[in-house]
């Protein structure tokens, strides 16, 4: 009976999402700098975006802590990639 209370506490301790469709590892999370240098822009025209919502997708971790998704990422790129002028 104490085992069964023991792994039903260690379960609700542990809130981390089920991977749907791929592993955690194929979709880190980055933190501003890192998604700015991925991105190839400077962190200030990331958070202009984010302030805006003309940037890539983000998850708010804390109160004060943004992350991005590699996949918002590349979404993001992948919708601004252009085959000609005017884009």
């Amino acid at each position: 009976m104490k085992a069964s209370a023991t792994a039903t506490s260690l379960r609700h301790r542990d809130r981390r999402p089920a991977a749907v469709g791929h592993a955690v590892e194929d979709d880190p999370l980055f933190s501003v700098k890192q998604a700015a240098d991925y991105l190839g822009v400077s962190v200030s025209s990331l958070d202009r975006w984010r302030c805006y919502g003309t940037g890539p997708r983000f998850v708010k971790v804390g109160r004060k802590v943004v992350r991005y998704r590699r996949s918002a990422l590349d979404a993001f790129l992948q919708e601004r990639t252009c085959t000609s002028e005017p884009c």
